[in-house]
């Protein structure tokens, strides 16, 4: 038989329902407050990171002319900051362990990145450009890199051997002999697990799957304005980022 409730006993359950009703709601209030915050911070990072980049390559770009005789060309102000942000989104996903502020960078023909990254601060002693043109070879953490002689730098430089979280490929050619040994550097550089990001035109995806185990990001177009070749992103990490392609003008 169905108990009969007083109306003292139909109060009380209704108060009880009540709160419980309310502490839901600003727990719940509570949760999208602290959701919106971590939002916001975030995109802020973000921003001022964008921010930044933007200023270190526009300040490299002005210091520093191309090289045709070198093959050397410049990624736009736009790219050199969208690749400097996938060179850490790509970080993040390293283990929890990994993550600090002691990941060590290897730029491997990358000078525009090198500096859009550290703004030429010689303190960051994460970063190191290996690197032919020596312009830069008063710079603390130049060492120079001769593709044709590629596990050079590690006899030279035994600690560098698997010492690097990332390394970041900008090859002078695209030619299956330069990626070919490009990777044996790239290789004995990287720690295992290690992350590889890298450009060069969509014809050497299959190249690049066999040598580093390398995909494409085919939704976005890096801009390099005074190269004639379209180039394509290559990582071995998968990225968060919904990609469209860049609108931006040649700089």
């Amino acid at each position: 038989m169905s108990r009969v409730y007083t109306e003292e006993e139909k109060l009380l359950h209704a108060e009880l329902l009540r709160v419980s009703k309310k502490y839901e709601q600003e727990r719940l209030s509570n949760n999208l407050v602290q959701k919106m915050s971590e939002v916001y911070t975030s995109d802020k990072h973000a921003e001022e990171d964008n921010n930044s980049f933007a200023q270190n390559a526009t300040d490299f770009v002005n210091r520093n002319d191309e090289n045709s005789q070198l093959n050397q060309y410049w990624y736009s102000i736009d790219t050199s900051s969208f690749l400097c942000n996938l060179i850490i989104e790509g970080l993040s996903t390293l283990s929890t362990v990994d993550q600090t502020d002691s990941n060590r960078l290897a730029f491997l023909s990358t000078p525009s990145l090198f500096f859009t990254m550290s703004n030429n601060d010689e303190s960051k002693n994460n970063h190191v450009l290996f690197e032919f043109d020596e312009q830069w070879n008063s710079h603390k953490h130049f060492v120079f890199y001769d593709f044709n002689r590629p596990i050079d730098v590690i006899e030279q430089n035994p600690r560098y051997e698997s010492a690097f979280d990332m390394v970041i490929i900008d090859p002078p050619f695209v030619t299956v002999e330069a990626w070919e040994k490009y990777a044996k550097t790239a290789k004995a550089l990287l720690k295992p697990g290690g992350l590889i990001l890298a450009t060069t035109i969509f014809e050497n995806a299959k190249l690049l799957e066999t040598l580093l185990d390398l995909k494409p990001i085919p939704s976005y177009k890096p801009k390099i304005p005074n190269l004639i070749y379209q180039y394509t992103v290559f990582t071995n990490f998968q990225s968060r980022t919904k990609f469209g392609k860049e609108d931006e003008k040649n700089r």
